[in-house]
């Protein structure tokens, strides 16, 4: 049916990735679990053909962290004897006589578990979908098109200031943009992975567009992806989330960073570089008329929920010292917080607000170890890709990923978002993608050449 073998599965991934999204960013149950059969199924669907010996190698230590992880929190979730918890969680005092686990939550760790080990299987695939383009163009418009969807949808009820999602009342602040995510920080953290698309792909189409002969083709190529990048900043500024836009410019850093220190001529990248951020601005300052960023550069820390962080992760602190080697379990914060949560902190908080504490809590150093070892090697390998690849739009899939990989790392820092399924699936897809996408190791070896990107012309002929 399709030239493209792989055009099949990618459609289908496309498919997932615009569905995920939509049921409340797929944190209720059934959708959750229908995700990650989806990952499941997709993996099947890559693997009747052999994956190509180079992108498993890419590939296979940021899936392996994500596996190891996962069988981390199976354990969790398992009954062991009185005396070997004792050993791994010194501090936890046992409840009840007669065996007992790790977590707990044991069935959150499970049900944990199982979401890591579908990211592991949707990371090897979409590595696998890679390396076609047709694939990865077909993956990636299904994010810009579920992106400007919940911009467009959140917009609906932000104008009439209604609270509903799908006819469900959800109480939430009305001035803020949420499209279908209960939290608009979490609606944020999707736009950054898609904006950091859209400046990979400003900067693919200001290269595409040196080779078209007419001004018509040129301002296509460049004109669509800044107005939809534009878009999508707008979007992001009306979520109101702070640490939204704040990751967004470290991502955008690193992606210029990035494209700087790789280039030959320098002042193209640096004026490119310049207008977009004249772009950006004007976009901003537009949404200013509106109040958007009121909340970022007014009110204090204590009165932005800052102070209520910062005493969560004192406490945190206190509970990590009950059990520091394999943590408390996966997904358990909630059950575990309690026991620290001081009088001040009022009310059931289900995260630390902070992914990366929160998974020391969970997952102990050991969790920690693995889940840095998994994303050092991601990076390494997406920034290897991007320097040495065959082809701009190779290189530019590899930017996308390190853009995305770079905003979410820091959002993460001071909130929850990759813990919305369809985030992480997200992110996961951009990132796989980008690894199975670069050729540059095969043309290394026949070219006897390392480091230099083909020029155009191979794009030429042929993401609480």
């Amino acid at each position: 049916m399709f030239a493209d073998a792989r055009i099949g599965p990618a459609l289908i991934l496309a498919l997932v990735l615009l569905w995920a999204p939509l049921p409340f960013a797929s944190v209720v149950v059934w959708a959750d679990a229908l995700l990650q059969v989806a990952c499941l199924f997709l993996l099947v669907l890559v693997l009747k053909r052999p994956m190509d010996e180079a992108v498993w190698r890419r590939v296979r230590l940021p899936a392996l962290a994500l596996v190891v992880l996962a069988v981390l929190g199976l354990f969790q979730s398992m009954p062991i004897p009185r005396w070997l918890v004792a050993l791994l969680a010194p501090g936890r005092a046992a409840s009840v006589p007669g065996p007992t686990g790790l977590s707990f939550s044991p069935w959150f760790s499970l049900w944990t578990s199982l979401a890591l080990a579908s990211l592991a299987a949707l990371l090897v695939a979409s590595a696998g979908l890679g390396r076609s383009r047709p694939a990865r163009r077909l993956v990636w418009t299904a994010l810009f098109a579920v992106a400007l969807f919940e911009v467009f949808y959140g917009a609906r009820g932000w104008f009439a200031r209604d609270s509903a999602i799908w006819g469900v009342q959800v109480p939430q602040d009305v001035t803020r943009l949420r499209g279908t995510f209960v939290n608009p920080n979490h609606l944020a953290l999707l736009l950054e992975i898609a904006l950091a698309g859209g400046f990979a792909l400003v900067w693919w189409g200001l290269r595409r567009a040196r080779r078209e002969p007419r001004l018509e083709s040129r301002l296509v190529w460049i004109g669509l992806p800044l107005l939809g990048w534009a878009v999508l900043l707008v979007g992001l500024a009306f979520t109101g989330s702070r640490g939204g836009l704040l990751a967004l410019l470290a991502g955008t850093v690193v992606q210029g960073a990035v494209l700087v220190a790789t280039s030959e001529n320098r002042r193209p990248a640096l004026v490119g570089l310049g207008l977009l951020a004249l772009l950006g601005g004007g976009a901003l300052a537009a949404t200013s008329l509106s109040d958007a960023l009121s909340r970022f550069f007014s009110g204090s820390l204590a009165a932005s929920g800052g102070a209520g962080r910062l005493d969560v992760w004192r406490a945190s602190l206190d509970l990590f010292g009950t059990s520091p080697i394999l943590g408390i379990g996966l997904g358990a914060f909630r059950e575990g917080f309690p026991r620290v949560q001081p009088g001040s902190l009022p009310g059931l908080w289900w995260h630390a607000h902070n992914d990366v504490l929160e998974l020391l809590l969970n997952a102990g150093v050991v969790g920690l170890l693995v889940a840095s070892v998994g994303g050092v090697s991601m990076a390494r390998r997406l920034g290897e890709a991007f320097r040495n690849g065959r082809r701009s739009e190779d290189r530019a899939a590899a930017l996308a990923a390190l853009g995305a990989f770079a905003a979410v790392a820091v959002h993460e820092l001071y909130d929850f978002g990759l813990t919305m399924p369809s985030n992480a699936a997200a992110l996961v897809a951009v990132v796989g993608l980008a690894l199975g996408a670069a050729q540059w190791e095969e043309r290394s070896r026949g070219a006897g050449t390392t480091g230099t990107p083909d020029t155009e012309a191979s794009v030429a002929s042929s993401s609480r």
